[in-house]
C-alpha cells in the first residue's frame, strides 16, 4: 500500500490545503466535498471507474487546512492511463520516479508483475 498526501509540498516543506485548489474546481462545492467529488472524477475519466475500489481517501485537518490522505493498493490487474478517450499509456514507480513505459516495456513488465 502507498499513501499519497495531497495540499503538501515535500519539496518546500510547506502546507497549502486543498484550499488552494477550490478556485479551480469550476462549478463544485468549494469545499472538502467538492474537492473529492472532482478528484474521484478526474480519476474515473483518466483511469476509469474500476480503480476506484483500489483507493481510499480522508480529510486530515492541520494548522487551520485541510489535507487528504490518500491510501492506495495495487492493482492485482494492469491499469492503462486514458487520454482523448483513447488507451494506451502505462505507467510505472520505479525508484521514486514515475515512468511512462514503451509497449515493448509495458508486456514486459506486465508478464513479470501480474499473475494470470
Amino acid at each position: 500500500m502507498s499513501i499519497l498526501i495531497v495540499g503538501y509540498d515535500d519539496d518546500n516543506e510547506v502546507v497549502h490545503g486543498l484550499e488552494k485548489d477550490y478556485p479551480h474546481m469550476g462549478q463544485r462545492r468549494c469545499n472538502y466535498d467538492g474537492w473529492q467529488q472532482y478528484f474521484i472524477s478526474q480519476i474515473n475519466d483518466k483511469l476509469g471507474k474500476t480503480i476506484n475500489r483500489y483507493f481510499t481517501i480522508e480529510p486530515i485537518p492541520y494548522n487551520g487546512k485541510t489535507l487528504a490522505k490518500i491510501r492506495v493498493q495495487s492493482s492485482p490487474e494492469p491499469v492503462f492511463t486514458k487520454h482523448d478517450n483513447t488507451e494506451g499509456n502505462f505507467f510505472v514507480r520505479i525508484h521514486g520516479q514515475t515512468e511512462k513505459l514503451n509497449p515493448q516495456e509495458t508486456q514486459k513488465w506486465i508478464l513479470g508483475n501480474f499473475k494470470k
